[in-house]
């Protein structure tokens, strides 16, 4: 009876988590017709319907709720007899799943992960990259044990702390406003040696960006929110040369001469040298932002979670 009842459990959760047959077929790699039969005969074989496909948009059918939260129970024993296991095997076995934006992914977590796999060869890490919003959901669905990211909901997620940042103003050295501000202008190998941070370090006035052309990150991340408010309290008037995905794309482009953008200490101090561009220090509270170590409040914490927040810590605490 427990073979019919989730024989398609996989399939039938993906539609719901998604409210649509559509993008789940896409998260599936299988077609839509197919994805729609399978869950078809499996309410066949259950005796009712699990979805209500008369709405316009696609909802649960008061025994499909029942049905979901049955699901949702079984994945929750699952991975508690997962953890259990886990934590009397020593780390000998096991899997871990870390997720991050890609900025995270590939300057913060890849380091991580590495000096881990090092020392726990036996565990099998998986990586997930996404934006913020879609990281906030991983959580709460325990499709990830461990999320970095900058912000998080206090009421369903507990955060701790990692990383705080430092917002920095990146210009093209060709740029006319780079030649004017040359002598505050901050390089590279000033950013890494922590020159930035010294009270003696004079900043920008941001108004004097007035009327030029900045690479912005697109909505839902967080140097979106940094950058708006950045430019709102200094009253600059900027037109938006490019809206972007990928803060590291921002670096290049501004690099190649193509706008202003802002960038995090962290970037600049792991990304490979650009020669090309000037830094300027920012006094406002909005120049900064913290990295945070984030799982679902109340979620049992096994050990590889713990040595790998551990490490995390040893690496940037």
């Amino acid at each position: 009876m427990r073979y019919i009842m989730f024989q398609y459990e996989e399939y039938v959760y993906t539609v719901y988590r998604e409210k649509s047959f559509t993008r789940a077929a896409d998260k599936l790699f299988i077609s839509q017709p197919a994805l729609s039969t399978t869950v078809k005969k499996q309410e066949e074989r259950l005796g009712f319907k699990i979805f209500d496909r008369t709405s316009p948009t696609l909802s649960l059918t008061e025994k499909g709720e029942v049905y979901i939260r049955a699901i949702e129970k079984l994945h929750a024993l699952k991975k508690d007899l997962e953890n259990q296991i886990m934590d009397i095997s020593d780390l000998h076995a096991g899997s871990l799943t870390v997720a991050g934006a890609n900025f995270i992914s590939s300057f913060v977590l890849s380091e991580i992960i590495e000096r881990f796999a090092a020392r726990y060869p036996g565990m099998d890490v998986r990586l997930i990259e996404s934006n913020s919003k879609e990281l906030e959901s991983f959580v709460m669905e325990d499709k990830v044990d461990v999320v970095f990211d900058y912000t998080y909901n206090e009421d369903f997620i507990h955060g701790e702390p990692l990383l705080k940042e430092n917002i920095l103003l990146a210009v093209p050295k060709k740029n006319p406003l780079a030649l004017s501000l040359s002598e505050i202008a901050l390089t590279g190998d000033d950013i890494r040696n922590g020159i930035h941070l010294s009270p003696k370090t004079p900043p920008i006035d941001l108004a004097a960006c007035n009327g030029s052309g900045f690479l912005i990150l697109k909505p839902g991340n967080s140097m979106h929110r940094i950058a708006t408010a950045l430019l709102e309290e200094g009253g600059v008037s900027y037109k938006t040369s490019f809206q972007l995905d990928q803060l590291m794309t921002a670096y290049n482009m501004c690099g190649l001469g193509m706008g202003l953008t802002f960038l995090s200490d962290t970037l600049i101090k792991t990304a490979a040298e650009n020669p090309n561009i000037s830094y300027y220090k920012i006094e406002s509270s909005h120049a900064t932002r913290t990295l945070y170590m984030e799982y679902k409040k109340h979620k049992y914490v096994n050990r590889a979670m713990r040595q790998f927040m551990a490490l995390a810590r040893e690496l940037y605490s």
